[in-house]
């Protein structure tokens, strides 16, 4: 007889869900194109507006940066962090013909964005990653918003590109290229990790490396369309009935780890806000790194985001750097229930860091 086995975090096994969940207000509902990854979506829209320079936040994924580097674009960093109340962007020395990258942190609560007045023809670009039907999003000003789907929801590719403002978009790959075998590797580590949870004979080591490697290769400079399974999954999927339960296993998580005297928990600025993970930030890294252990022997995988000790572009702060080796974040996404958030807090109990 199987044994189903049990862990909490890490990349998305493949899972039977079915379309009766409440869908919600999608902020993308008018006219809006989807493709491989949110880096594909920010390439084409970059290759789109053609901007004269190209201005990222200083505390980011350097996978969504990365791709830029070495291009024609010239690109500078202006500094802001997760721990930061607001962001105005009246202070950045932007110029006419710039675009800028605003980010919702870990979907933990709606910034205020100034663009000066003074300052036309500039592109202001949403990443809506962490939480793709917040307020914000369906209430966006930008010109643009995209929104790496896979991020959030089990599906091995997708990412969706759209203007608040109805303004024109990229013209989706022709013949509708997209990754089959990147997509077909990720499947297939979705799958098999599937079954390990269901308590089958495969090595977590076979359902990694088809993951990572997937990953790794969609990390190619190719635009790319978003799978046929993907794209039916997206339109069917129930996006306010997993925001709800994120939300929920937010809520949960915090109330008793906001207590901790080990460490900070960022908080959520709104009570409507289903931030993408519960993030703590301990005192120095070495902190960090023990409680990530602790917790990973206890099937309790945290994430780092992001790790920035080499950034592809000059420019961030140290402070952000320091941020980005102490800081853990606890996923909270729809696979999980009220069972599963006690044995997270019994695994934080043990390692005495509650």
């Amino acid at each position: 007889m199987l044994k189903p086995r049990w862990e909490y975090g890490s990349q998305f096994h493949w899972q039977g869900f079915g379309a009766d969940g409440e869908r919600g207000e999608i902020p993308w509902q008018t006219e809006s194109i989807q493709l491989g990854c949110g880096r594909d979506a920010l390439r084409g829209l970059v290759n789109h507006v053609t901007p004269a320079r190209l201005w990222f936040p200083s505390y980011l994924c350097q996978e969504l940066v990365a791709p830029f580097v070495g291009s024609h674009l010239e690109l500078r960093v202006y500094g802001h962090s997760p721990l930061e109340p607001c962001l105005e962007l009246s202070r950045i020395p932007l110029r006419p013909g710039d675009a800028v990258i605003v980010l919702n942190y870990f979907g933990i609560g709606t910034r205020e964005r100034v663009l000066p007045a003074e300052v036309e023809n500039v592109t202001v670009i949403e990443d809506h990653t962490h939480d793709p039907c917040s307020t914000w999003a369906r209430a966006s000003q930008a010109d643009y918003c995209f929104a790496s789907l896979r991020k959030s929801i089990p599906i091995p590719d997708g990412a969706v590109l759209w203007s608040p403002k109805a303004l024109t978009l990229p013209q989706s790959e022709p013949a509708g290229f997209h990754r089959s075998a990147e997509v077909q590797e990720r499947l297939s580590g979705m799958l098999l990790k599937s079954l390990y949870l269901d308590g089958y004979d495969v090595p977590k080591s076979t359902y990694r490396e088809l993951l990572d490697r997937g990953e790794q290769r969609m990390a190619d400079r190719w635009i790319s369309a978003i799978s046929p399974l993907s794209r039916v999954v997206v339109e069917g999927f129930p996006f306010e009935a997993w925001r709800r339960a994120r939300r929920d296993n937010f809520q949960r998580l915090h109330a008793s780890l906001t207590h901790s005297g080990r460490f900070q928990v960022l908080e959520s600025t709104d009570l409507q806000d289903a931030p993408f993970a519960v993030v703590c930030v301990f005192p120095d890294a070495h902190d960090r790194e023990t409680a990530q252990a602790s917790l990973i022997a206890r099937d309790v995988y945290p994430s780092r985001l992001w790790p920035l000790e080499k950034p592809v572009l000059d420019g961030i702060p140290v402070e952000h750097v320091s941020l980005s080796r102490r800081t853990i974040a606890l996923p909270c996404d729809g696979r999980y229930g009220e069972g599963d958030v006690d044995r997270v807090l019994d695994a934080f109990a043990q390692t005495d860091l509650l």
